[in-house]
């Protein structure tokens, strides 16, 4: 017992192996003194840290007159621990798992840990898949980059996968179509970039003007989780408008009660007979009230379930298409400035929207990529070093069919026929906005 921590200490004695010279390679030498005693470190028996007592040889080579230490295939050449050690730490860095909690199940110091997974940098990709997926997330850790003496601080990393089998291909410390395109163009060459299919991706322009520099043949798809979040983002706009008109009126209860309301706005029909449960009339009645004192949330709140209609209604491609171009023609004339910014950003990305549909392709690779990273940085409480965080999100994400999150569960649509949107609001091809800067907001009947 060391510390008041139990240590297991196995003394043994080696064999002779080879007496080859690392110099020179000659076979000629002899057994130069009695050696060195080394103390390893083994992988823990019976839950209890172990470490391993020998004797290790030191030679003298006649030829080149050089002393050298015996080598032992069993002991790694520079952490002071044994490989099988050294193997399972590389596998428990696979998993879900702390550095800490790693640490604890191997019997050894969290400095153990950083010294395998610095030695176990992944290599960059040799190839492009087909169908490239890129997405940002925050990274919130330092580059210890070898040529800068200041570690500059990371704040956004991009997550580059595969499309189609799920894996973590890279994750890079930038998202500037600048930095972006010389990665792929010193990395890979203009063949290999050619034979790159699709491109999944945000509405961010650096990933859209990332595919006229680096991937000719490429088709870029925007899916339909960045279209339904620009539209909550509008929702969210129109709430906060309301809720400040409330407050400056000195309507305080309604203000609190609108607020409370936040996500029963963007929850879409298919959702709300699951998230709502019983309290589904009693919330229908608060959110019809809200939407009667403001026309501008009524027609915000329409855009986008009708939208959500569209995803949920419509299966093939040009039914799709032709509900969409109603959508936009029926909300792009509004008067409010958060209903027509929404509806011009889908207009401005609606070809990348439609090779979504029609290739039946989304960034949910990526996406679930994301989820992971976040996991990671959150069981391990921050993570300082962009080295360690990549290590780690290559070693679990960078094989194909990882368990990524939640699986999505088949949504019950035989309630939808009770919803509230069914009865207060009339069908997309009859639906006018009601928004009007010269008209005093009135309560909508159902």
């Amino acid at each position: 017992t060391k510390k008041g921590i139990t240590i297991k200490r196995i003394s043994i004695k080696t064999k002779e192996h080879s007496r080859i010279c690392p110099h020179c390679n000659s076979e000629d030498c002899n057994i130069n003194d009695s050696g060195k005693k080394r103390t390893v470190k083994h992988t823990p028996q019976s839950r209890v840290a172990t470490v391993i007592s020998f004797i290790q040889r030191r030679f003298l080579c006649k030829h080149c007159k050089v002393t050298f230490m015996e080598h032992l295939d069993w002991l790694h050449p520079d952490l002071g621990i044994t490989w099988d050690l050294f193997h399972a730490i590389e596998d428990d860095l696979k998993h879900k798992l702390s550095k800490k909690e790693i640490a604890r199940i191997n019997g050894v110091s969290e400095y153990y840990v950083s010294a395998v997974a610095k030695l176990l940098k992944p290599a960059r990709p040799d190839h492009l898949p087909e169908v490239v997926c890129l997405d940002e997330t925050a990274g919130d850790a330092e580059d210890q980059s070898p040529n800068t003496s200041v570690a500059p601080k990371v704040k956004y990393v991009t997550n580059f996968s595969d499309g189609r089998t799920g894996e973590v291909l890279d994750i890079l410390p930038f998202k500037t179509t600048k930095k972006l395109a010389k990665y792929f163009n010193d990395n890979f060459t203009l063949e290999e970039r050619s034979k790159v299919r699709f491109l999944c991706c945000d509405m961010g322009k650096a990933y859209l003007n990332l595919a006229k520099h680096c991937f000719p043949n490429a088709v870029v798809c925007l899916d339909n989780f960045h279209v339904t979040n620009r539209l909550n983002e509008a929702m969210d706009a129109a709430r906060i408008k309301e809720q400040d008109r409330l407050l400056s009126d000195g309507k305080k209860a309604e203000y609190d009660d609108l607020k409370r309301l936040n996500k029963r706005f963007k929850t879409a029909l298919d959702n709300q007979p699951a998230k709502w449960g019983i309290r589904g009339k009693d919330i229908s009645t608060r959110v019809l009230t809200a939407l009667g004192r403001s026309p501008e949330l009524q027609d915000t709140y329409a855009m986008l379930q009708y939208f959500h209609e569209i995803m949920h209604d419509c299966c093939d491609f040009d039914s799709k298409s032709t509900q969409l171009d109603l959508w936009i023609r029926t909300f792009e004339t509004s008067r409010s400035d958060i209903i027509c910014g929404a509806v011009k950003a889908v207009k401005d990305h609606l070809i990348y929207i439609h090779n979504a549909w029609r290739h039946g392709l989304s960034n949910a690779t990526s996406e679930g990529n994301n989820r992971v990273i976040k996991a990671i940085k959150n069981f391990s409480f921050g993570v300082h070093s962009f080295d360690y965080l990549r290590t780690r999100v290559l070693l679990i994400c960078g094989r194909p069919g990882v368990d990524r999150g939640r699986k999505k569960k088949e949504k019950d649509t035989s309630t939808r026929i009770g919803l509230f949107f069914f009865d207060a609001f009339p069908s997309l091809e009859e639906y006018q906005p009601v928004y009007d800067w010269n008209t005093h907001p009135a309560a909508i009947s159902g």
